[in-house]
Formats: C-alpha cells, sequence, structure tokens
C-alpha cells in the first residue's frame, strides 16, 4: 500500500510538470509543430530573398528534424527510470493487451490507455495539416524529394496512431471482461468521470 501511495505521489508530481500527458505520436508532433513555429520566424529573417512557401518548407524540415529530440529524451528519461516505478509493467500490459491481477497496475494500465488514445488523436490532429500542407507545398518550390520525405512522416505518423488506438480497443474490451458492471469496465478510453473516481479510490 505505501508503494502504491508513493507512485500515485510521483505521478501528481509528474502532472504538475507536464499537466497534459500524450503518447506517442502526439509527443513527436507537439514538438515538430513547435520547432517548425520557432524556425520560421528565424528563416524569415534570413537575408536571402526566397518565396515564402520555400521559407515554409524550410523551417518545417527543421522542425521535423527537431522534433525528435523529444522522444529521444523520452526514451533516455524511461530507461533511466525503469527499473524503479510501475510504468514499464503497465506500458507492457498495454503493448501484450494483458490485464495486471494487482489493482495498483491496473489503475497505472488504465491511465496509461488514456495517454496513448490521447497521443495518438493528437499526432493526427496536427500531422495531417501539418505534414500533409508541407508535402504539397514542397513540390511547388523546387523541392520534390523534400514532400515525399514528408508524405512517409505522415504515413508513419498515422500507422503508429492506428496501433495505439487498437491496443487502447483492446485493453479497454479486456478491462470490461475482467471487471465487469466496474466504472473501469465503463472505458478506459472514454475519459468518464466514473473511471477516475474508481482509480483514485483503489
Amino acid at each position: 500500500m505505501t508503494g502504491y501511495r508513493v507512485r500515485m505521489s510521483s505521478a501528481r508530481s509528474g502532472r504538475k510538470l507536464f499537466p497534459i500527458r500524450l503518447g506517442q505520436p502526439g509527443r513527436y508532433l507537439v514538438g515538430a509543430a513547435i520547432a517548425t513555429l520557432i524556425w520560421f520566424p528565424a528563416r524569415l529573417a534570413d537575408p536571402a530573398d526566397e518565396p515564402l512557401a520555400r521559407t515554409v518548407v524550410r523551417a518545417g524540415m527543421y522542425g521535423a528534424g527537431w522534433g525528435l529530440l523529444v522522444p529521444l529524451l523520452e526514451y533516455v528519461d524511461r530507461r533511466r527510470r525503469s527499473g524503479t516505478d510501475d510504468l514499464r509493467r503497465a506500458r507492457e500490459a498495454l503493448r501484450r493487451g494483458v490485464v495486471p491481477a494487482a489493482a495498483a497496475d491496473r489503475a497505472e494500465l488504465v491511465e496509461q490507455v488514456r495517454i496513448a488514445r490521447r497521443g495518438a488523436w493528437t499526432g493526427v490532429l496536427i500531422g495531417v495539416p501539418l505534414f500533409g500542407g508541407l508535402a504539397l507545398l514542397a513540390p511547388g518550390v523546387d523541392y520534390p524529394v523534400t514532400g515525399i520525405g514528408f508524405l512517409v512522416l505522415l504515413a508513419v505518423v498515422l500507422a503508429v496512431a492506428v496501433r495505439a488506438l487498437v491496443r487502447c480497443r483492446r485493453a479497454d474490451r479486456r478491462l470490461a471482461a475482467a471487471r465487469p458492471g466496474s466504472a473501469v469496465a465503463d472505458g478506459a478510453c472514454g475519459f468518464r468521470p466514473g473511471a477516475e473516481q474508481a482509480r483514485r479510490g483503489r
């Protein structure tokens, strides 16, 4: 019980620092979009006289590259913390589609499913207009290969998002089967208050 309270306290402190927790590809797309917005005025300040569309495409190229720092830094941090918390077990349960026996691990799985689905939809909602728009602009400014690169990135983003949503749906079904009639069974990905209250009450 004490260990569970420590884990919950750690999770709350993490939410204070990062109030919106996202799975992939959402984290990458947020980083790429922010980096693109930062690089755009920097490219505008470049003394080279180039069309606005080319400036946008080049800013998007830099943003797509610098956005990779977000999952990279997260991977390093996860490796550092993997042996000291229960996130590894919950993520493994989400990947394998199994429901942990311990109540604390089930609660963490519910949270990880929410984070995964939130990240999947964030990735789709940002990735389609960002990379899709850049892929359309790139051939018109003599960057056809870059346009293909943006399409490849978009395809990867959509594939990762679909995989995450499939895992969320599978976890929802198995949680419902494991605890019929409970608040958790009402849908881990449904953002329902009953599930949150049940998780806090354990």
